[in-house]
């Protein structure tokens, strides 16, 4: 039997070796995501009285959601073909366009296509966070810098609705969409010269991307995302059991495939890792 020593790793050995760098952009990848998820809270509400369609309000929180979730589980293989500096270019890029769109948005058709887009890019670059946390520094290192990202994710969500307040007291709701997007650009900028040598493809690896499984995901998910707006009783709860149903297809479909979107064994409470 072997002994597991736990070791105290003191949080300066994070500035060490260029750690500090590249942990400051996977955070500022979670900080774009979580303070635009929580933005809207308060820009949403004025931005419909200059574009109108408050009938279709909730699908600029739904596909949003919907968007991060099924971009934010291809990210790992998405790391593996074309490697994490890469994707992080594709997320950010992504982010960037639907900030764009959504603080020009004449109409509402525009503004949730925008907010799609943006799910998508931040959805990849908080999946990436994860995925360089435990590919990109030693194991040591891991609890702390999980540690960071978690605060990181706290103080974003909070901060989201507070800076989308100073632009709507400005009077400026579409500063707020634009204000992201220069941010986003900035992920874009430093990820080839902190993050292309820690990580590179896996040049071998030739199977297709699993957009089947991945569109199964994202019709799941929509359902289970509408059933908390609809009002009638009856259909939420028709689609909400539609949804759980057809997420659970999903994990089985997922877990006898080859290039697998989650771990096998995921729905298992007695599986670590």
């Amino acid at each position: 039997m072997t002994e597991v020593k736990t070791q105290h790793v003191p949080w300066s050995t994070l500035t060490q070796e260029g750690h500090l760098s590249r942990l400051l952009l996977l955070c500022f990848g979670v900080w774009l995501y979580a303070a635009d998820a929580t933005l809207v809270a308060t820009v949403m509400p004025v931005a419909v009285e200059d574009i109108g369609g408050i009938p279709f309000l909730s699908w600029v929180y739904t596909l949003y959601q919907l968007g991060s979730v099924v971009t934010g589980a291809i990210a790992g293989l998405m790391v593996i073909r074309i490697g994490i500096a890469k994707a992080q270019i594709v997320a950010g890029i992504f982010y960037v366009l639907g900030c764009a769109l959504s603080g020009y948005a004449p109409d509402m058709p525009t503004m949730i296509f925008g907010r799609l887009l943006q799910g998508m890019g931040g959805g990849g670059l908080v999946s990436l966070a994860f995925i360089g946390a435990s590919t990109m520094f030693p194991k040591k290192l891991w609890v702390r810098i999980i540690a960071v990202i978690s605060g990181f994710w706290g103080v974003s969500s909070l901060c989201g609705p507070l800076i989308g307040g100073y632009f709507v007291a400005g009077g400026n709701w579409r500063g707020a969409f634009w204000a992201f997007a220069a941010q986003g650009l900035v992920a874009v900028l430093m990820a080839p010269p902190l993050l292309s040598r820690k990580f590179q493809a896996q040049k071998e690896q030739t199977q297709a991307m699993p957009f089947s499984r991945l569109a199964l995901l994202g019709v799941a998910v929509l359902a289970i995302c509408q059933a908390g707006v609809v009002t009638t009783t009856g259909i939420s709860s028709v689609l909400c059991v539609t949804g759980v149903v057809l997420l659970l297809f999903f994990f089985k479909q997922d877990a006898k495939s080859e290039n697998r979107i989650f771990p096998r064994g995921i729905l298992n409470p007695r599986t670590v890792s």
